[in-house]
């Protein structure tokens, strides 16, 4: 009775419990790179945050500054400057199961560009560009704990 009952209120506490399951771009070219986006749907917001390495608890999220982004909202754009080894969250869900990632994904476009090039990628493309990063198996959460595209 003890164990059915541990079970059923591990259930219950378990079910209202979402994660935030990041989608990253990693700068690790060593250059400055411009970045150019647009999203699908702008009630989602669609505005990237920084990722900033703390102490305590890994990262701390940060607008990027002023200086080095323009939003478009009327056209769900974004431009930014990305410096080099710098981290943003271009987009963000709860989670999912993993066939539900794909539908998910608010990125319509994706464009990155450095002296040397440039990249642009579109729908399905630009989803499957970002690897997903699966849980360790002794941690409790979801299976797929986010997504990481790593410029280099």
């Amino acid at each position: 009775m003890l164990l059915t009952s541990t079970i059923l209120l591990l259930a219950v506490v378990c079910s209202g419990c979402s994660f935030h399951i990041s989608f990253k771009l990693k700068n690790l070219s060593g250059k400055t790179i411009a970045v150019n986006y647009t999203v699908k749907n702008i009630q989602d917001g669609f505005a990237p945050s920084l990722l900033k390495k703390t102490e305590t608890d890994g990262a701390q999220s940060v607008p990027i500054p002023d200086d080095r982004i323009r939003l478009d909202i009327e056209n769900g754009s974004v431009e930014f400057t990305m410096f080099a080894d710098e981290i943003v969250e271009l987009d963000h869900t709860i989670d999912l199961r993993e066939s539900e990632y794909e539908q998910a994904f608010n990125l319509k476009s994706l464009r990155i560009a450095a002296d040397d090039g440039a990249i642009s990628l579109e729908g399905l493309e630009a989803f499957k560009s970002f690897r997903p990063i699966r849980k360790r198996w002794y941690t409790f959460g979801p299976e797929i704990v986010g997504f990481e595209f790593e410029y280099r």
